[in-house]
């Protein structure tokens, strides 16, 4: 259950974020492109850190290489250029549209 929140409330932030930077047009092969890799980098760690286990009989290695790709994906990130938003323009709520 935990699992399924934490995927429900990823999803919807990661299409915004590439429909943001990508454009709605590139959404479904972009965002499929990150689910590949996700799940590519799903596997890679766990064999990674089961073979760290084997050879060193401790997580800790894993670990912190883990966060040191983690702080490193997180620079990356960093550079990438946000298009300037348009200012929010007025919005009309029902109850305005209902008195006009």
């Amino acid at each position: 259950m935990i699992y399924g929140l934490d995927w429900f409330a990823s999803g919807p932030g990661t299409v915004a974020i590439i429909a943001e930077v990508f454009g709605k047009s590139a959404v479904g092969r972009v965002f499929g492109l990150a689910f590949v890799f996700h799940q590519v980098g799903g596997a890679l760690a766990a064999v990674g850190g089961g073979w760290v286990y084997s050879q060193f009989g401790d997580y800790q290695y894993a670990f912190v290489t883990g966060g040191i790709l983690g702080l490193m994906a997180a620079g990356l990130a960093l550079t990438i250029p946000l298009k300037p938003r348009k200012p929010i323009e007025a919005i009309s709520t029902s109850a305005e549209l209902a008195s006009a």
